[in-house]
């Protein structure tokens, strides 16, 4: 949905999102409002990442905004495992997406991450269709960061671990590239599952340092056996 994604919406795709009350996630490139409002017609809601340098406007009004109070902010302090971190929280609703009359309004997020010496760990901002408030800011900000689990755990591991998706498998004529595509996908899926269910699988996937090294090693040495 990257350059047509307004008109697929519109085209039907919106109908079964929307039963299911989906929350389109996506970087700065969907933050415009001809998307944003092909997306709401469709009563389907954003999270979408919202850059200063592509949206000047809603960054002035944030920051006269900051001026007078009216952007709340609520910070905690969160211990992740390694070392302390102060999360910083901002948000604000009903700000204008664009300069312009008919700019569509949105409600704005942001998280400052700090280490213990104040040193800046991670920031990012958003724009949504939800409203955002002192309860769900905090789940709002985490919802978008999944967006990067979604890619690391996921599209990285079919591109960079083993399965080789970056391939394009330009084979055949009509359906042999998108058959072995499936198949990694059916792969990958398979091997997700073993891992939750499968005591036998997990035990030889520890004694692997890496997926392509389990591949490498035990599904060849597998296959030669034959």
């Amino acid at each position: 949905m990257r350059t047509g994604g307004g008109e697929a919406l519109a085209n039907g795709l919106g109908q079964p999102l929307r039963i299911r009350r989906i929350t389109l996630l996506g970087d700065d490139l969907y933050c415009h409002q001809p998307f944003c409002e092909a997306v709401r017609q469709q009563q389907i809601d954003f999270l979408f990442v919202c850059k200063p340098g592509s949206h000047a406007l809603l960054y002035e009004w944030v920051a006269d905004f900051t001026r007078t109070g009216e952007v709340q902010v609520l910070e905690r302090i969160r211990w992740n495992g390694k070392q302390r971190l102060t999360e910083r929280y901002r948000y604000i609703n009903q700000v204008p997406l664009r300069d312009s009359d008919d700019a569509l309004l949105v409600n704005w997020c942001e998280v400052t991450i700090t280490n213990a010496k104040q040193e800046l760990v991670y920031r990012n901002a958003w724009a949504t269709s939800h409203t955002i408030d002192e309860y769900n800011v905090v789940q709002t900000v985490a919802a978008a960061r999944a967006r990067w689990k979604v890619e690391n755990e996921n599209n990285n591991v079919l591109k960079n671990h083993g399965y080789h998706f970056d391939h394009n498998f330009a084979h055949g004529k009509q359906y042999l590239s998108n058959f072995l595509a499936t198949l990694n996908l059916l792969a990958f899926l398979a091997h997700t599952a073993l891992e939750w269910l499968d005591e036998a699988y997990r035990a030889v996937r520890s004694s692997a340092p890496s997926r392509r090294t389990f591949f490498e090693t035990y599904v060849l040495c597998f296959n030669s056996s034959f």
